[in-house]
């Protein structure tokens, strides 16, 4: 997650201990649903956030917003 991305950690979203990869970008575990909910949630960082794992959720995520881009295609 890059540093100016850190505002957008909103209450009611359970975080996990926030570390410090370089002096530009963090590390930290999210508690989201894996759901529409949860991956509009992580698309508003647009490209601030990196999706580490686990698989099936970025699996999951990145299906949900191919499957935006295919509808949006016509």
């Amino acid at each position: 997650m890059h540093k100016k991305s850190l505002d957008k950690l909103i209450e009611g979203v359970e975080t996990g201990e926030l570390l410090e990869v370089d002096k530009n970008h963090y590390q930290t575990t999210l508690v989201l649903p894996d759901h529409e909910f949860g991956y509009q949630y992580l698309a508003n960082f647009g490209t601030t956030l990196k999706i580490i794992g686990p698989d099936f959720y970025l699996k999951n995520y990145v299906e949900w917003l191919e499957n935006i881009i295919s509808i949006n295609k016509k």
